[in-house]
């Protein structure tokens, strides 16, 4: 071949390891794998934010239909369950309270469908998982490490961590709250609405009417027990509050809305007497 035959050529880069007649290598996966953390901990600190809106909303609402009806005389009660409404049954709180709760649960959504993709194209790469899932996110798995920590046994990864590697507790308990939650807010906020035009009825003798179905007491239940554990347990994991002592504290919140939720179920049970018009509102949104 002689000097006249070459051709000039433009230089072109390759971009795609295949073209190479070869896969990504642990660099490739180590870098994809640091970019999904980066991804993820950019939505996590956005669903921390909405989280405060919910927190700071369960913990009015909660101080005023579950603390003070355990343990205060009924029409003082009352007094306060007005009093707080008014602070969040309006315009304003509707909106901001339905954007922290909808906005938490899309990002959790949208962090569990990043992972799931992360998790399909680098399955049997070990420099991704330990770019993927940092020590921060293994405690995620853990929860509140089961009731034998509060002996002693330790706390081990969950076993819904192991069945379904991309739920947790904290995440499927959130999920699981969605339910009785949807239908606290049907009965409470959304069928008063289409009877009436608006709320202003309920109070806490319509919870007692409320009460007086299975199915509404044992969603409340749900709702109490399930959902104190998610505000509990994702509550701890964002402020990276691991230790064993945490998570006795944390056992320590629970047991504390149990005990006041089973006083609080007691007498809200106890319907008082009322009649005409109230009653009759109330059996119309029971019925509905």
């Amino acid at each position: 071949m002689s000097l006249g035959s070459l051709e000039r050529v433009v230089p072109t880069p390759i971009e795609d390891p295949e073209e190479l007649g070869c896969e990504s290598g642990p660099l490739s996966s180590s870098i994809n794998g640091a970019s999904v953390y980066l991804w993820t901990s950019l939505l996590r600190d956005v669903q921390r934010l909405t989280a405060y809106g919910v927190v700071s909303f369960a913990t009015i609402h909660w101080a005023s239909v579950g603390l003070l009806p355990a343990v205060a005389p009924r029409h003082v009660a009352q007094q306060v369950f007005e009093m707080a409404r008014s602070l969040y049954l309006n315009d304003v709180g509707d909106i901001l309270l339905g954007v922290s709760i909808v906005g938490h649960i899309t990002l959790g959504v949208a962090i569990r469908i990043t992972r799931s993709i992360f998790s399909k194209n680098n399955k049997s790469s070990t420099a991704a998982k330990s770019n993927s899932t940092p020590v921060h996110e293994s405690e995620s798995a853990i929860g509140l490490g089961g009731i034998g920590s509060l002996i002693g046994l330790g706390y081990k990864r969950s076993w819904i961590s192991t069945v379904v590697p991309l739920l947790n507790p904290i995440s499927l308990s959130g999920y699981l709250t969605i339910i009785p939650l949807a239908y606290h807010v049907y009965k409470f906020r959304l069928v008063p609405i289409l009877v009436d035009g608006d709320s202003n009825m309920i109070s806490l003798d319509y919870v007692s009417y409320y009460m007086g179905l299975w199915l509404n007491w044992s969603m409340l239940i749900g709702l109490g027990l399930i959902g104190s554990y998610h505000l509990v347990s994702g509550g701890l994991w964002m402020q990276r509050k691991y230790g064993a002592a945490w998570k006795r504290f944390g056992y320590g919140v629970l047991f504390t809305v149990l005990s006041l939720g089973t006083v609080l179920i007691s007498r809200l049970r106890k319907i008082e007497d009322t009649s005409g018009f109230i009653s009759k509102t109330f059996t119309s949104y029971l019925s509905y």
